[in-house]
């Protein structure tokens, strides 16, 4: 059987993978990743071994849950609200000139190390763990530095 037959007649099987992992959001992505999973098994399949369609059916849905977990623990990592705020400022500065000086005097009012955490975390989109390991210090200390720099920053923008 050719690969391309082999797509055609598993389409209704990959459906069902991703309608039994709760997939409604980028399907297309999980499709493509389901079909990347076939034709890993349609490659490496040992007749004297395994049952082709259970094998095939096991590998797609290993495949499209390992990529669940893995964009869920990405998601984990990124926490939208104080990056987001930064950045419609930031964006807002592209229609409004003047603003440039609010943002050029709250800049002015940071430290070094609270510029270096910005320029880390927006510049270079760095994760927490990146930057902790980076610094050499703990995940909950960065934490508490963006915490601490989102406080700064509000009062700063609120003051002006």
């Amino acid at each position: 059987m050719e690969f391309e037959e082999l797509v055609v007649e598993m389409k209704p099987m990959i459906e069902k993978i991703l309608q039994k992992c709760g997939i409604y959001k980028n399907q297309d992505e999980y499709r493509q990743i389901a079909l990347i999973a076939l034709w890993k098994a349609y490659s490496n399949y040992d007749k004297s071994k395994y049952n082709f369609k259970a094998y095939l059916y096991n590998q797609m849905r290993y495949d499209v849950i390992d990529a669940l977990r893995y964009y869920a623990k990405r998601e984990e990592m990124f926490i939208p609200t104080a990056d987001e705020t930064l950045l419609f400022h930031l964006e807002s500065t592209k229609e409004f000139p003047a603003s440039n000086t609010i943002l050029e005097n709250m800049f002015k009012e940071l430290t070094q190390e609270e510029k270096q955490l910005l320029h880390a975390i927006f510049v270079d989109q760095k994760t927490n763990n990146e930057i902790a390991k980076e610094i050499g210090i703990s995940i909950e200390a960065i934490r508490k530095r963006k915490y601490r720099l989102r406080s700064k920053l509000r009062k700063l923008g609120n003051r002006d």
